[in-house]
C-alpha cells in the first residue's frame, strides 16, 4: 500500500465491530495508550468507543497510532471528533505507517520550562537546550553552526551536564552522540546514549518519574470541551 493510502476493511482485519483497538499518542515525551472499542467500520472511517471513558487529553485534529494484536501493520489516523460525555470517538485519514514503530525502552520526559546546559566534547564546551530526556538518554538541541565548526558526529563520547529544576540537582555523565538530525535552518537535535552510574541513574529515575507524573496529572486537570459539531458523526455514520 503506498503511503497515505486510505484504510479499506479487508486490510486492517483488526476494524470491525467490537474488535479492541490500542491507540498511541505521545505527549510531552510520554507515550500514552488508550484502549478503543470499534464500534462501527467505513472504508474512510472508524466508530469507536474509549474504553474506561478517557482519550488522553487528545483535541480534535491530534494524529494518532493505531494497532492491534491481530495485525503486524500499525496505522495512523486522525482524531476528527470525540464526544467527551459519550467517550465516542471518530477517526478519519487512516493509513499504514510505511516504517518501522519501535517502543523506546523508556519514556522521555519534556521539561516543563527551557533547560539548558552545556555539552562537552574534547576542548570544546556547547550550550545546548534539553528537549527531552529518560533514564538511558536524552535529545539536546544545538546549534548547527557549533556543531559543524566543532566536528561533532555520531558515535563520539561526549559529556554532559544540567542543573535539573525542582531542587533534583546537578546531572553530569559521560554520554555517546547516538545521532545528529537537522532541526529547520541553524539547529540540530543531537539524541544522546548515556553511560550513568548507579547515583546519576537514581537521579534520572527520580526526575523522570515526577516529571511523567506531573505531565500525567496536567492532562487530569485539562477538560475537553464538548465537541462542537456532533453533525460530523452523523455524516460517516
Amino acid at each position: 500500500m503506498p503511503a497515505n493510502s486510505t484504510l479499506s476493511k479487508p486490510d486492517f482485519p483488526a476494524a470491525v465491530p467490537h474488535a479492541i483497538l490500542t491507540l498511541v499518542r505521545p505527549y510531552k515525551g510520554v507515550t500514552l495508550r488508550q484502549d478503543l472499542e470499534v464500534l462501527s467500520v467505513r472504508p474512510d472511517a472508524i466508530l469507536a468507543q474509549a474504553c474506561g471513558g478517557h482519550i488522553l487529553g487528545a483535541p480534535a485534529g491530534t494524529r494518532v497510532h493505531l494497532y492491534s494484536p491481530n495485525t503486524a501493520h500499525k496505522y495512523v489516523a486522525r482524531l476528527a471528533e470525540y464526544d467527551d460525555r459519550t467517550g465516542v470517538l471518530l477517526l478519519t485519514e487512516i493509513s499504514r505507517l510505511e516504517w518501522d514503530w519501535k517502543e523506546r525502552l523508556s519514556d522521555r520526559v519534556q521539561p516543563g520550562a527551557p533547560l539548558y546546559g552545556t555539552l562537552h566534547y574534547g576542548r570544546w564546551t556547547l550550550r545546548v537546550c534539553l528537549e527531552d530526556i529518560s533514564v538511558k538518554g536524552a535529545g539536546v538541541l544545538v546549534h548547527r553552526s557549533s556543531e559543524t565548526g566543532n566536528s561533532l558526529r555520531t558515535g563520539v563520547s561526549v559529556w554532559v551536564e544540567f542543573d535539573l529544576p525542582d531542587g533534583f540537582g546537578r546531572l553530569s555523565l559521560r554520554a555517546a552522540v547516538a545521532y545528529l538530525r537537522p532541526v529547520g535552518a541553524t539547529l540540530s537535535r543531537v539524541g544522546l546514549r548515556f553511560s550513568s552510574g548507579p547515583i546519576q541513574t537514581r537521579l534520572l529515575e527520580r526526575y523522570t518519574s515526577h516529571r511523567r507524573q506531573e505531565i500525567l496529572d496536567e492532562l487530569a486537570r485539562s477538560s475537553l470541551r464538548p465537541s462542537a459539531h456532533k453533525e460530523a458523526f452523523e455524516l460517516y455514520f
